[in-house]
């Protein structure tokens, strides 16, 4: 089966994940749980490249010093500090009370 897992993510250009590969098994009459190919995948160090592009692509092109107008303005980590801290007092007051 590790032949069959092999070939069909390396035919995918190593973009399918154990979902995919586990519905090419099933057509190929194997009886095989997702959970399966997914251990097996990891095991031989396969993993489709969509998540690693995506990371990437987020990290290369997310500015976290970008300001949002949705945000009143702020960039996002200010903006996140800045709700965080009002959530605390927000529990401190109910705390208190």
């Amino acid at each position: 089966m590790e032949e069959r897992i092999i070939h069909f993510f390396t035919g995918s250009g190593g973009t399918y994940g154990s979902p995919r590969i586990t519905l090419d098994l099933w057509a190929e009459g194997w009886q095989v749980s997702v959970n399966t190919v997914a251990e097996i995948m990891a095991e031989l160090g396969l993993q489709g490249e969509a998540r690693l592009k995506i990371a990437t692509w987020i990290t290369g092109f997310y500015n976290p010093r970008r300001r949002h107008s949705a945000a009143g303005g702020l960039p996002p980590e200010e903006f996140e500090r800045t709700i965080t801290e009002a959530r605390k007092k927000s529990d401190q007051r109910c705390k208190a009370a």
